[in-house]
């Protein structure tokens, strides 16, 4: 149940030089073979997910670990460094964490009933919509998804036409605002993922190409000085638009991704009515897409778009 919670919508916090995950490694072939077994198979496929971002391997000035630590004593320098919800430890280690309960401790036998269980049960399937969170509650769960993370892609192919531009310049600076107040690494590289808003069809007669060729230079003018420019002028990190050029149908879904997870917002970024509230908004992780965001990364870019570079 740990592991698997781990992969729905969670992280493991290591030290910087992952010395945990081996100590992990180590205690799980010292078990009994009848629980050893499926544990380790189940470790095995987990370590081999690096690029999904399950496994956090954390700065090593916030968790100053030295080599003569045990490994619970580094978990807890870990768990402090970082303000994580829990450490997980054997009994006699969670006994003797410190008294002010920061952070608390479980027992690694207790997780499946414990409250931190509980509470990534809620966010993975029992989050309300966006209009009836709390502003505070929205932006725990997007601090969640987004603190681990070093870049940020968000995919809308509404951006792409154009319209609305400012209600989607707030919705995705909230996002940003969030990520960079409480990001544990240096924020790198955003992306911005949309669609054509009128592609060119190879059906069009010449005259028709052309007018939906100015109609687009002018929807990226657009992009690039109501969407892009506001954006930079915020935030110290790089942020690319990028236009995909064909295949609208691909974009059926609106999400944000971080390197731990993926998250569906089913009416994308335009989050906010005009009163700050928040829109009628389904959040829902769907890290099974992963594979159908890397397609929509690999279509061609429209190439007199070079939106935001």
């Amino acid at each position: 149940m740990f592991f698997r919670g781990i992969e729905s919508n969670g992280a493991m916090l290591l030290d910087s030089d992952a010395r945990l995950l081996d100590e992990l490694e180590y205690r799980i072939s010292e078990l009994p073979i009848k629980y050893r077994q499926d544990l380790e198979i189940r470790f095995a496929e987990f370590r081999k997910k690096p690029n999904r971002g399950r496994l956090v391997k954390c700065r090593a000035d916030v968790c100053k670990t030295s080599s003569g630590q045990q490994p619970w004593e580094r978990v807890q320098l870990i768990g402090r460094g970082v303000r994580a919800d829990a450490v997980f430890a054997s009994p006699e280690h969670c006994d003797g964490f410190s008294d002010d309960g920061l952070p608390p401790a479980c027992p690694l036998s207790q997780y499946t009933g414990s409250r931190f269980e509980e509470k990534r049960r809620w966010f993975m399937d029992n989050m309300p919509n966006a209009d009836r969170l709390r502003p505070s509650e929205f932006d725990e769960a997007i601090a969640r998804v987004t603190r681990f993370s070093r870049w940020i892609r968000f995919f809308d192919k509404q951006i792409g036409k154009g319209k609305n531009v400012s209600n989607f310049r707030r919705g995705i600076e909230r996002v940003l605002t969030i990520w960079r107040d409480n990001a544990h690494f240096q924020p790198e590289d955003v992306e911005i993922v949309t669609a054509l808003g009128e592609p060119v069809l190879d059906t069009d007669d010449a005259y028709t190409a052309q007018q939906r060729q100015q109609r687009n230079g002018e929807t990226c003018e657009r992009l690039k000085s109501k969407l892009v420019a506001p954006l930079k002028e915020l935030f110290p990190f790089p942020i690319r638009l990028y236009v995909k050029a064909e295949r609208r149908d691909i974009f059926r879904n609106r999400y944000l991704q971080t390197e731990q997870t993926i998250i569906h917002f089913s009416e994308g970024f335009d989050l906010l009515n005009d009163d700050g509230s928040f829109r009628d908004n389904i959040l829902q992780v769907r890290n099974q897409d992963f594979d159908r965001l890397a397609d929509l990364r690999r279509l061609r870019d429209y190439e007199d778009l070079r939106c935001g570079q």
